[in-house]
């Protein structure tokens, strides 16, 4: 049935059915008791108290829409439970294509760690009803992903009404956050920085979210936070420090739990370094009209061994931290089109020059060797990363902040061939320590410089570049990157 939102006419399709899944298991509702120690398969983890397992409830929300939701709660009923909610697209628990099968060595996870009953990216109710909350996993509307026609591809009432209200949330916050993920990195800082809670916290860990995820020092930590604002116990919670960072030093152990007062930092300093075409980043920009180039539509294959990448680096004389947003001014055309994408990226060099990679889980965890580990963004982080098709150049100033440059979604500019244009590219939050002779890269091109996300999608990522992409460096076009540095 054809629904609005604001002027947006939004067309549907038909998804594909979930009995497509081979995990799915069907939509009868029923009610189970699952004993202490029952175990869904003999790999799995089993549950530590008494369980009852309601499948497949029907909610009915306000518009009317019927959804489906498991829901895990400790048998005992002599006192009331609170409920955590794992909300989203995926498949309840159990089911559902996404699983940690899919990453190799199951990203530090043992099959045995987990009941096989938690939904992807959710909690595990084998472990959290011993906690004494129950798991409510939710189908969201609409449940699975389908795929369709992009009718509306820039900014306008129908994107609107998906973004998250971030400014409403007056409730307490555990905030988690990590630098490695290719898509929840900069929603997780942007949305506890714009929160206007009082009682929010924010700890951001050092290896990739799945892992993290589940630590038993981790859920130890987020119970203390529920117990304290759902049970309201008395155990000292609110002396927990408000922001808690890990800091990646590549080829040593990362540092965990820096405290720091707020976040931003706000001792920040920002360091600007200017483009060469010596392939160097100074503090002065250079004098003389130079310009570099590259091949936007060359085939690139997000493996890290990609051509056609512009390269310039920055030796430390000091111990350094980077911590926050960088952001890059590059002054560029094309004669050959009317737009471009235009890819930065910073990367760490260790004393001899050699390009560093961050191994995102520990080798104890996965049993694998430095070089044993698949190239994939789950796996390995090479820094951070930030786009900006040209056309979107100009700035919003409602939404941009010092720290990063937001744009107008809503009107394409599109570009004369060969017109110069500055582009104001933010990067991705990160949080890398470097030594004195140490160095930092910054990484210029016209394709995507993070690994693939999984290695059936390496060299599978759309183009819309064509020709040659010219970087101008000068006195009157600086291009540029600063650098967010903090002092510990």
């Amino acid at each position: 049935m054809p629904y609005s939102i604001g002027s947006i006419q939004v067309h549907q399709a038909p998804l594909d059915p979930p009995e497509n899944d081979p995990r799915y298991d069907n939509d009868k509702p029923s009610v189970t008791l699952l004993p202490k120690g029952h175990r869904k398969d003999p790999a799995s983890a089993p549950f530590e108290v008494d369980s009852i397992y309601e499948k497949d409830g029907v909610y009915t929300l306000r518009d009317g829409v019927k959804i489906r939701a498991d829901v895990v709660r400790p048998a005992d009923e002599s006192i009331p439970v609170p409920a955590l909610i794992a909300w989203s697209p995926y498949g309840k628990g159990g089911r559902g294509f996404f699983r940690l099968d899919l990453v190799q060595g199951r990203v530090g996870i043992p099959k045995d760690r987990l009941s096989n009953c938690e939904k992807f990216e959710a909690p595990d109710p084998a472990e959290w009803t011993a906690r004494g909350y129950a798991i409510v996993n939710v189908d969201s509307r609409g449940s699975w992903d389908s795929e369709g026609d992009l009718v509306h591809p820039t900014m306008n009432e129908y994107w609107a009404d998906k973004r998250a209200k971030v400014e409403n949330i007056d409730i307490p916050i555990y905030a988690v956050a990590s630098y490695s993920t290719a898509l929840h990195t900069f929603g997780s800082f942007r949305g506890f920085s714009q929160a206007p809670s009082k009682e929010k916290w924010l700890r951001v860990h050092a290896t990739q979210e799945w892992h993290d995820l589940y630590q038993h020092s981790t859920n130890d930590d987020l119970q203390k936070f529920f117990d304290h604002y759902l049970k309201a116990m008395n155990n000292g919670w609110e002396k927990t420090p408000k922001v808690r960072v890990s800091l990646l030093r590549y080829h040593q152990e990362p540092i965990i739990n820096h405290v720091f007062p707020e976040w931003p930092v706000p001792s920040t300093t920002f360091k600007t370094l200017y483009l060469n075409p010596d392939g160097v980043l100074t503090e002065e920009p250079s004098k003389s009209e130079d310009v570099m180039s590259y091949q936007s539509d060359a085939p690139s294959f997000q493996v890290d061994e990609d051509p056609e990448e512009l390269r310039f680096s920055f030796e430390f004389k000091k111990p350094s931290v980077l911590l926050g947003n960088a952001r890059a001014a590059l002054y560029v055309s094309c004669n050959d089109h009317d737009d471009m994408d235009v890819w930065v990226q910073l990367r760490k060099l260790d004393r001899t020059g050699k390009l560093l990679q961050n191994i995102n889980i520990p080798s104890k965890d996965t049993g694998l060797a430095d070089e044993e580990v698949e190239r994939s963004n789950p796996l390995v982080y090479l820094g951070p990363t930030g786009v900006l098709r040209a056309s979107h150049r100009r700035i919003d100033p409602e939404t941009s902040t010092a720290q990063f440059p937001e744009h107008d979604y809503v009107h394409t500019d599109k570009i004369p061939p060969g017109t110069i244009v500055e582009l104001q590219i933010g990067l991705w939050q990160t949080g890398i320590t470097f030594e004195a002779g140490e160095k930092l890269m910054l990484k210029v091109s016209g394709h995507n410089m993070v690994l693939a996300e999984f290695p059936p999608l390496r060299g599978k990522e759309s183009q819309e570049n064509r020709g040659v992409h010219h970087v101008h460096m000068s006195g009157a076009t600086p291009s540029s990157i600063t650098i967010p540095l903090v002092s510990l």
